[in-house]
């Protein structure tokens, strides 16, 4: 076995001669091992001196120097340590803090305070590299995300959060999250930066914001598992900051939109176009944020196929339940459909009911009128109808049918509750047998055949014999 006391004298003698005999046989060798030495006991002092200083009597110094440098204001913490590894920091233990004026609420996070050497053993004046926020519990309103501008020019020092968890709210609900988080807010080139990676609903996301005084701003989002992107370059108004104007591209799931925007009180949308495979339109209009949601845009389609969009609102509005669907209550607005000469009409959002308005269809010498709505919205959702349809050509304002029911998407059922014809209402019995008809030409137990025109014209027919 080794004898470590018999080991340590043999090679501390063995040092003392080398040094002796180095110093005798080469003053140059000599002085450059001292030399050595020397600065490797300088530094092992220095790195290990401030383990000596009693961090928590500089506590207000410390919190000081992140609410001036970063914004952070610290409300609650275990404690605070030094470490000099993997380079010297403090580490302020389970701390709950606000980060600028409540745009971000952090909770239980250790903050590691990477320090400058040149400041290691400096007690008065507290200065350090950058701050790395790790494993914390973060939150931020959407109502603040406007804020994003200003927060990210008043950062001082590179703030990062690393592996962290950001809970997205509103009016104290909570929308979604963002986990295995990485946030980074930094200077780069003149430019503010801010990164923001992570997973939302299992998916990668990645979202860039650049600040640049003498170019265009720039936002992008990218979830490249649903190939959807969003890219945005904006710039505020010489003459009044608060003006911002822009453009925006958006992809989402192969559907394409891209516009200019104007926002003051409003966001205005000018030269927009919209397009997938259902649709091909230009759109213009107002988006209005506050005090509730509200939108008005007007689309001027040359391709649009009903079908389609019948289909979805089938499948994701008419059918599910609607407790699912709780965000449909708050989506207030309406759409302006112009499609060439062949219809026209408007789509109303109203406290989650949805209803057409003036709608005109005209094909060839035929036109056809109707406006639809939905009633008992929390149970069976009935699709209100009332059409007119001319029977002989256009002009003829006299020989027309008109015809209210309504639709029940879960039994794809069509009920006609009263036609007026030839001046006037058909008996119940005839009523009825006009709805048997109608489903055996045209439903056929499947809805979205009420957009077979053919099949439609054929109906009609019923009623000129």
């Amino acid at each position: 076995m080794l004898n470590f006391k018999k080991f340590l004298n043999i090679n501390i003698r063995q040092v003392v001669n080398f040094f002796i005999i180095s110093k005798s046989s080469n003053k140059k060798l000599a002085f450059i091992l001292y030399l050595i030495l020397t600065t490797l006991l300088i530094s092992i002092l220095y790195f290990l001196l401030p383990k000596l200083l009693n961090y928590s009597s500089r506590e207000f110094i410390i919190k000081e120097s992140l609410k001036s440098q970063n914004n952070i204001e610290i409300k609650k913490f275990k404690n605070i340590k030094y470490k000099i590894f993997p380079s010297p920091r403090l580490v302020i233990k389970e701390s709950n803090f606000d980060y600028h004026d409540g745009f971000i609420l952090v909770e239980k996070a250790n903050i590691h305070i990477l320090l400058n050497f040149r400041s290691l053993l400096i007690y008065k004046n507290f200065d350090y590299k950058n701050i790395i926020v790790k494993k914390s519990n973060s939150k931020i309103s959407v109502n603040n995300i406007s804020k994003s501008k200003k927060v990210i020019k008043n950062n001082k020092k590179k703030l990062i959060f690393d592996n962290s968890k950001f809970i997205f709210f509103s009016n104290q609900k909570r929308l979604f999250e963002i986990t295995e988080a990485k946030f980074i807010i930094k200077k780069k080139n003149l430019r503010d930066v801010l990164n923001f990676n992570g997973l939302l609903l299992d998916k990668k996301i990645f979202i860039n914001l650049t600040l640049n005084d003498k170019e265009k701003n720039n936002l992008s989002i990218r979830i490249p598992e649903i190939d959807s992107s969003i890219k945005i370059f904006f710039e505020s108004d010489k003459s009044d900051s608060k003006i911002i104007f822009g453009l925006a591209n958006i992809e989402i799931l192969n559907n394409f939109f891209q516009f200019n925007f104007r926002k003051t009180n409003r966001y205005a949308i000018e030269k927009g176009h919209v397009r997938n495979k259902s649709i091909n339109s230009s759109i213009r209009g107002n988006l209005i944020f506050k005090p509730n949601f509200y939108f008005e845009l007007y689309l001027e389609p040359n391709m649009f196929i009903a079908k389609d969009f019948f289909l979805l609102s089938l499948n994701n509005y008419l059918l599910p339940n609607i407790q699912k669907l709780n965000f449909i209550k708050k989506l207030n607005g309406k759409f302006d459909l112009v499609f060439e000469n062949l219809f026209k009409g408007k789509i109303i959002f109203e406290n989650g009911l949805i209803s057409l308005k003036d709608f005109e269809i005209k094909k060839k010498n035929e036109i056809i009128k109707f406006e639809t709505s939905i009633e008992d919205l929390n149970k069976s959702k009935k699709v209100v109808f009332d059409l007119y349809k001319n029977l002989d050509n256009i002009e003829d304002q006299e020989n027309f049918i008109n015809i209210k029911g309504f639709i029940i998407p879960d039994k794809n059922k069509v009920i006609f509750k009263k036609i007026f014809l030839d001046s006037k209402f058909l008996e119940n019995e005839e009523v009825k047998f006009y709805e048997k008809k109608f489903e055996e030409q045209i439903i056929k137990s499947y809805l979205v055949n009420i957009f077979n025109y053919r099949k439609l014209n054929n109906f009609f027919k019923n009623f000129k014999n």
